[in-house]
């Protein structure tokens, strides 16, 4: 079983109409007729059929803010990062195989990719894996066995705040071996889907000109627009 969620508990520090201005709350900016938390749930749930994806939504006072999209889970240790939301998201999967972490800020990435990747990543038999687009890691959206988690909170208690070396820790861990021997899979994601697909998946949306460029290349109306603030 997959337990799914969608990584919505950034701050969104540079998504900023001027400097010095207040920080927009990207989670909630549309491209057409949904947020980008709207979209990404129904990337995520078109993936995954019969999933309810969660919202790992960092603070207790984010997921309120964000609880009429959907199920919100709040990070156990606040201010960690995507680290944190990981640990949130393992802890909340008991009795689940695995667990597939999606962020907002990747709007153009299709549902098909995802469902390649999470059948792929499956039949690797590997404890982590995620995709890798020219040679560049791409390590959301993240496909994790869901007993790592003892591995990730070891990280996390010793300061690992950045994904990837969390990610290898799972890796390495003797216990996290897959039956041929693989711990972690990387993909490009080239091999997935066609060039096209493959090229605007990961444009990631951090600032207002990269919301701009997503809108554009997605066909809908660039004007920014919505938001609130953090």
């Amino acid at each position: 079983m997959i337990r799914t969620y969608v990584l919505a508990g950034g701050e969104s520090s540079r998504m900023q109409r001027e400097p010095g201005s207040h920080a927009i709350d990207k989670a909630l900016l549309r491209m057409g007729d949904e947020t980008l938390l709207e979209r990404a749930l129904r990337i995520v749930h078109d993936a995954v059929p019969g999933s309810d994806p969660a919202i790992l939504c960092g603070t207790p006072e984010r997921c309120e803010r964000l609880s009429a999209y959907g199920r919100t889970v709040p990070d156990v240790t606040c201010g960690c990062g995507p680290v944190g939301a990981l640990d949130a998201a393992l802890q909340d999967a008991e009795g689940a195989e695995y667990v597939l972490l999606h962020p907002i800020d990747l709007p153009l990435l299709p549902a098909s990719l995802l469902i390649r990747f999470v059948a792929t990543a499956i039949a690797s038999g590997a404890a982590v894996a995620h995709m890798v687009t020219e040679g560049f890691a791409q390590p959301l959206p993240l496909l994790i066995r869901a007993d790592a988690r003892e591995v990730v909170r070891t990280a996390l208690k010793n300061g690992a705040l950045k994904l990837q070396p969390v990610l290898h820790a799972v890796a390495d861990h003797p216990c996290m071996l897959g039956e041929d021997g693989k711990s972690i899979c990387t993909f490009e994601v080239s091999s997935l889907v066609s060039p096209v697909t493959a090229s605007r998946a990961f444009v990631n949306v951090n600032t207002p000109a990269d919301l701009e460029i997503a809108r554009d290349l997605a066909g809908v109306p660039t004007e920014m627009a919505g938001g609130a603030s953090n």
